[in-house]
């Protein structure tokens, strides 16, 4: 299985964005996606710099439990408040939310946008697939490089973007 990189990740390595949850492509050559189960730690306000344009803007962050931090627009922040039912981000600590991908029409294009799903994650009892469970991990590098594909390893575990690409990466 070849290991493809959205040119994105390169240029904002520092959050999460519609990149990171991509899984690979489709018979036509589009990026296909997964969804992404994270636990927010804090929602902050924060300093952000564009690597683009290297300027300084504040931003809303949510801060997240084995993943990466996510730039939290107005949309997404509205999600969370109804999903916890609360416009207080003391309030957002510990919950789950469930990150997806979307088409949105935005500066005159369609593009793909992080998105947060309406309803709270379903409570499920999947262990977490975790480096530090070393033979457990082994064989799912070894499954990944036989006939295995990452959404099976999924369906059968909880795994962090960070371990997610980790686990790819050693499959290769």
């Amino acid at each position: 299985m070849e290991k493809l990189t959205h040119f994105k990740k390169i240029n904002n390595p520092n959050y999460l964005g519609s990149y990171s949850l991509a899984t690979g492509e489709d018979k036509d050559g589009k990026p296909t996606y997964t969804d992404l189960v994270v636990e927010i730690v804090e929602v902050v306000n924060e300093n952000v710099i564009d690597l683009g344009t290297h300027k300084e803007e504040k931003c809303v962050v949510a801060h997240l439990k084995n993943s990466k931090p996510m730039i939290l627009n107005m949309t997404n922040q509205k999600t969370i408040a109804d999903i916890v039912g609360s416009p207080y981000i003391e309030r957002w600590r510990g919950q789950k939310i469930t990150l997806y991908v979307a088409k949105v029409k935005a500066f005159g294009d369609i593009h793909d946008a992080l998105r947060i799903r309406p309803q709270a994650p379903k409570q499920v009892s999947k262990p977490e697939l975790k480096p530090t469970d070393a033979n457990l991990w082994a064989k799912c590098v070894k499954a990944l490089k036989g006939t295995y594909t990452i959404e099976q390893i999924e369906a059968k575990y909880l795994i962090s973007a960070e371990n997610r690409e980790l686990l790819l990466t050693e499959a290769i």
